[in-house]
């Protein structure tokens, strides 16, 4: 009744009258939903898939990481027990199919579908992460962003291609037959094993001393205020510190590791792409 009698005083048109209580309903209507959240926008189908892609990776890292909290787990997690298991199975299973190579080959469409996918796959990788990745991260990204990243992508980098290298080299011996040990297939064989060992102990071993040695050398740039520079390295007050200049040592030697590394069984994997390039135009020419 008072609101109304305000309006009426306010108001001198019956225009006005109706703008004021227009402004009044809308007044009231914001008042009753202060309390109450504000409504999500709907999502469309890319956002709702991502937004289920992201739940499922939550509850499967959430699983992973109760398995890391048992007891039994978590003391083999603190040794490198289980890369010294991972590495005598991948040795065994390489003995395994070394000597599939005497065998009759197998002319599978499947075989043939996970040879060139997983061949295909780990060249791809490989040089897009070496030549444009990588370059273009460093080049354009704060340092400590660049090392957040390449936290993250170092071990799935390395995990992926060592499975696409077991891949590649399991199909590779059960499509081919070893006649002779000067046979242009023992060279392929010896290099895509010698680039599996590789990527598989890069993964093992020095990943993980890599990511610590990142983490430990973030924390003190930020606590000494440096770190934020794009595509070069300044240390700032910490030139004259003993113990950062020695991680910052180790960590180069180890990165710098991890790059001839990754240059070798790139340079492996060329060598089968010549292989396979060869093979394929010697079908081509034959009558």
């Amino acid at each position: 009744m008072c609101a109304r009698n305000d309006i009426d005083t306010l108001a001198s048109t019956p225009e006005e009258r109706r703008r004021q209580q227009l402004l009044l309903k809308v007044r009231r209507l914001q008042e009753r939903k202060k309390g109450e959240p504000p409504p999500a926008p709907p999502l469309d189908t890319l956002a709702a898939v991502t937004a289920r892609q992201k739940h499922l990776l939550d509850l499967l890292y959430a699983r992973v990481d109760a398995i890391k909290k048992l007891p039994i787990v978590s003391v083999a997690l603190r040794t490198t027990q289980p890369a010294h298991v991972v590495m005598v199975g991948a040795m065994l299973l390489l003995s395994s199919s070394l000597l599939q190579l005497s065998s009759a080959p197998a002319h599978s469409p499947l075989i043939s579908l996970a040879y060139m996918g997983s061949f295909s796959t780990h060249l791809g990788n490989q040089f897009w992460m070496t030549f444009v990745s990588g370059l273009a991260l460093y080049f354009n990204l704060p340092r400590h962003d660049f090392g957040a990243v390449q936290k993250i992508l170092f071990p799935k980098y390395f995990t992926i291609n060592s499975v696409l290298s077991l891949v590649t080299l399991l199909s590779f011996t059960k499509l081919h037959h070893l006649t002779s040990m000067k046979s242009p297939e023992i060279v392929q064989v010896a290099s895509m094993s010698v680039c599996f060992l590789l990527e598989l102990t890069i993964r093992l071993y020095v990943v993980p001393t890599v990511i610590g040695l990142i983490t430990k050398k973030t924390e003190l740039e930020l606590a000494a205020g440096v770190g934020r520079e794009v595509g070069h390295f300044r240390p700032g007050r910490l030139l004259g510190c003993p113990y950062y200049q020695g991680l910052h040592q180790r960590f180069r030697r180890l990165h710098l590791l991890v790059a001839v590394g990754n240059i070798a069984t790139m340079a492996c994997t060329s060598l089968h792409l010549y292989y396979v390039a060869h093979h394929w135009v010697c079908i081509n020419v034959s009558p």
